[in-house]
């Protein structure tokens, strides 16, 4: 935000640097700079435009350092950490696109629970994160919601509930309850059990796992409900139905994220989160599609 200092570090004068921004302003029909305050600053179109060079400018890096391993230098790596259920949902979605883009770069995935994944990335043993939020422990590193997720209970096909369309929590208080352990992601837990007690019911928690597939089929077996994020759905675990928590407070949603730290940025992890996001975003879209149908038809 200092013409002076850019140009500097361009190599150029500054009135040529001042010349070549309102050329581009001039091309693209819009102004990229707020210039009327005595501390210049990006327009809400410069912070766009600003964004996709800089992603521009990254993979031309990405593609030079791809070029420079396929001709026998150092391979490039990715190391992420991931929830059991991310398999199932936008990860994979993530990880297949990645791959077919970039061949070249190594993907180690380590499935871990929450708490290992955010200890990793501080010890520098992984480059990005992917976890369900709220989650102590993430603010300081940067992250990013990739998708929003709502609350929805897994119950016993077999039961009653399961025909139901919604279901209201106050509903679950006399049932048995399939949970993850409080020391797996302790705020989730924290949340769920305040949820609880909000419509005047402690769960009665009779198994713990915390491995989503575990979960699923303790459900499957009638041992117990569960809330899960509507991501797991995916899964289609025969013996289980997912219906939607009708009242489950706004506090109780997941959101699927993405954490890594910024001082160590490379360009695969850019470009993936890249790719994350963008896949996050159609399937919000796609959400949003789906339930003004619904919506009208009610």
């Amino acid at each position: 935000m200092h013409f002076g200092r850019a140009a500097e570090a361009l190599g150029i004068a500054q009135p040529a640097l001042s010349r070549s921004i309102k050329l581009l302003e001039t091309a693209l029909g819009v102004r990229l700079f707020d210039r009327s305050l005595r501390q210049i600053r990006l327009t809400e179109a410069g912070e766009v435009f600003a964004h996709e060079a800089a992603e521009i400018a990254g993979r031309v890096t990405l593609a030079e350092q791809l070029t420079r391993a396929a001709g026998g230098g150092a391979p490039l790596r990715l190391r992420i950490g991931f929830i059991s259920s991310a398999v199932f949902g936008l990860l994979a979605d993530g990880i297949r696109i990645f791959r077919r883009q970039f061949p070249d770069v190594e993907l180690d995935l380590l499935e871990l629970t929450p708490t290992e994944q955010l200890k990793r990335l501080q010890a520098g043993n992984l480059d990005l994160c992917y976890l369900s939020r709220p989650l102590d422990g993430t603010s300081p590193f940067a992250a990013i919601t990739v998708l929003p997720s709502a609350i929805v209970a897994a119950i016993p096909s077999s039961w009653k509930l399961a025909q139901r369309k919604t279901v209201k929590l106050t509903e679950l208080a006399d049932l048995p309850f399939v949970l993850s352990p409080p020391h797996h992601s302790p705020t989730w837990r924290a949340l769920v059990d305040a949820a609880c007690r909000e419509v005047g019911f402690q769960p009665r928690v009779v198994q713990e796992s915390q491995e989503t597939l575990v979960v699923l089929g303790l459900v499957s077996g009638e041992i117990g409900v569960s809330l899960v994020h509507q991501e797991v759905r995916r899964m289609s675990m025969e013996g289980v139905s997912f219906v939607p928590v009708a009242d489950a407070p706004d506090y109780l949603s997941i959101d699927l994220s993405l954490v890594w730290v910024e001082r160590a940025m490379s360009d695969p992890l850019r470009a993936f989160i890249d790719i994350v996001r963008r896949e996050g975003a159609k399937r919000r879209k796609l959400s949003a599609a789906s339930a003004g149908p619904a919506r009208a038809r009610r």
